[in-house]
Formats: structure tokens, sequence, C-alpha cells
């Protein structure tokens, strides 16, 4: 039971702190809000920059995909036992 009160009296004194910090920080006004719209023409372009950043990273994987199944056709196609049936077939 002792543990329970010990609690609550925390968590009242947490919300009473938070409580004033919100009320504190609340009214101080933002002093950068001026250099966030000088920095936002600055950065204007910075999507692009993603979107071709991005585009070349799916040309570099969808290219590395291609490869491996090129390479896994040609393997099938060098395996023996693949051979063996073209020529089988041939046979009969």
């Amino acid at each position: 039971m002792g543990s329970q009160r010990s609690a609550d009296v925390f968590y009242r004194n947490l919300h009473h702190l938070l409580k004033s910090l919100n009320s504190t920080l609340s009214n101080v006004p933002c002093a950068n809000q001026s250099r966030a719209w000088e920095n936002a023409d600055r950065d204007s372009d910075a999507y692009i920059y993603i979107i071709f950043v991005m585009f070349l990273f799916a040309v570099t994987v969808g290219g590395l995909v291609l490869l491996y199944t090129k390479s896994r056709k040609e393997e099938k196609r060098a395996d023996p036992y693949f051979l063996f049936l073209k020529n089988s077939d041939s046979l009969l």
C-alpha cells in the first residue's frame, strides 16, 4: 500500500512539473522562425535530389535482378542433366 501511495505522489509531482514546463515553454516566441523561411528557399529542390537517388537505386537493383536471373538461366542450360534431357528428346 505504501508503494502505491509513493507512486501517486511521484506521478502528481511529475504532472505539476510537466505542466509548469509546458506553460513556460509555450510563452517563449520562436526565434528561429525567420531563419526557417530563409533555409526553405535554399533547400527547395531537396525532393528532386531524393527522387534522383531513389531512381538510381531502383536502376541498380533492377539491373542486379536481371543479371542474376540471366545467370541462373545460363547455369541451367550448362547443367549436364539438362543437356542429357535435351539430347534424349532428340533420340526418341
